[in-house]
């Protein structure tokens, strides 16, 4: 027997730029209510110079916060590696800056790009160890997805009172 089709989630079905322009019009703001979820999330097109605006984009939204320096740290290693080693990189490219605060507990961050094999360029110079610093100060990180897309996310504990 075939159940009946679930009803579409309109939430779950937005794609990413679009919840990004729902979240700008309507921001949450870290620190009105404790024991609360904030999140923003914001897309960039996919050159250099918005690796600096995706991290003003970070430091904005989580001043105060306990990780705010990780979560910025964060923010730009990911970003880099999404205009560096992506299709991000090409024409019309963008990657999307997403930040989950779950005060009091711990802070969430991806980034998600548009996708192609992580390769080293030519003119990129000598392979840094970003995603090494990284593994030292998230409590974890990972990347999810693939050739259509990546997703490199870190969780950043908050210290215990």
């Amino acid at each position: 027997m075939l159940s009946e089709p679930m009803p579409p989630d309109p939430e779950r079905d937005l794609p990413t730029v679009q919840r990004a322009f729902d979240m700008a019009l309507n921001p949450p703001v870290v620190g009105d209510d404790p024991d609360k979820e904030y999140i923003r999330c914001q897309t960039f097109s996919g050159r250099l110079d918005q690796v600096r605006e995706a991290r003003a984009f970070a430091a904005e939204f989580v001043q105060g916060s306990p990780v705010a320096d990780d979560v910025v740290l964060c923010v730009s290693e990911f970003s880099a590696n999404a205009v560096l080693h992506s299709h991000t990189r090409e024409r019309d490219g963008k990657f999307a800056v997403r930040i989950e605060v779950h005060e009091p507990d711990y802070t969430w961050v991806e980034v998600e790009d548009d996708g192609g094999p992580w390769e080293q360029h030519p003119d990129e110079g000598p392979p840094g160890h970003g995603l090494d610093i990284v593994g030292k100060i998230a409590n974890d990180w990972g990347i999810d997805g693939g050739l259509t897309g990546w997703i490199v996310w870190a969780r950043l504990d908050w210290p215990r009172s």
